[in-house]
């Protein structure tokens, strides 16, 4: 299997350069420490709706961290966690925008006002697109994005 080649050849890889880094004796090939992937891949939906969990845990400044360590079979530790802090990244997004949608509506501001309105010219854009309105109604979505 390509799988077990790939942890084989990354824990020899990763013993030899630190023979080479440290001038020390070579030391027994450990194995790398496997996350369950079922339970990696429930985090990543749960973080992406921005729930925490042992692989996201969220910090006291509402972002959420990645659990240092986690590797799967296949995976480097380095590429596992770029790839996780960046979707760690997007259910800090989601969360604060979460957290921002719920807030009083004098507490929004314009910008939401903007969001809502947006939102609602496009759906009677795309509601009405057979309609006489529609070439009006795509005009003020144009011109929305540009300004």
């Amino acid at each position: 299997g390509g799988r077990e080649v790939f942890d084989q050849l990354y824990r020899l890889l990763e013993g030899e350069m630190r023979v080479v880094s440290t001038g020390a004796t070579p030391s027994p090939v450990l194995p790398l420490p496997l996350d369950s992937q079922t339970q990696l891949v429930s985090d990543l939906l749960n973080v992406l709706i921005g729930v925490a969990s042992t692989t996201f845990p969220l910090s006291q400044s509402v972002q959420f961290e990645v659990r240092p360590g986690v590797c799967v079979s296949g995976t480097s530790p380095e590429s596992m966690a770029r790839l996780l802090a960046e979707l760690a990244q997007y259910g800090t997004h989601y969360l604060r925008l979460s957290h921002f949608s719920r807030q009083s509506a004098h507490k929004r501001g314009l910008v939401f006002q903007g969001v809502k309105l947006l939102s609602y010219l496009y759906n009677e854009a795309q509601s009405n697109c057979s309609n006489e309105n529609y070439p009006v109604l795509l005009s003020l979505l144009k011109s929305s994005y540009v300004a």
